[in-house]
């Protein structure tokens, strides 16, 4: 696999469990999204800083970058979260 893919599968994986984290922590829906990608884009950051082993040129471009793909699949997560507490009541 060349550094793309790693990269994508790390970003997903990265997002995905502190989306669910935060979701589960913090019971404000907005709050929720920022700390997720706040945290998901810094350990993102460290994964990548890891796996390169060198600090890219262009690490605050892909810090944003990651910060808004990361809030948008939480507030994906989010939103089956709250359909899902619904459905249940």
């Amino acid at each position: 696999m060349n550094e793309g893919i790693v990269g994508a599968v790390a970003l997903a994986a990265i997002g995905i469990l502190c989306s669910i984290a935060s979701h589960y922590f913090v019971k404000n829906y907005k709050s929720a999204i920022l700390l997720s990608g706040f945290t998901g884009a810094f350990l993102f950051q460290v994964v990548m800083n890891i796996q390169l082993k060198y600090l890219d040129l262009f690490a605050p471009i892909v810090a944003f970058i990651s910060f808004l793909m990361i809030c948008a699949l939480s507030a994906i997560i989010g939103l089956c979260n709250k359909k899902t507490i619904k459905s249940q009541e």
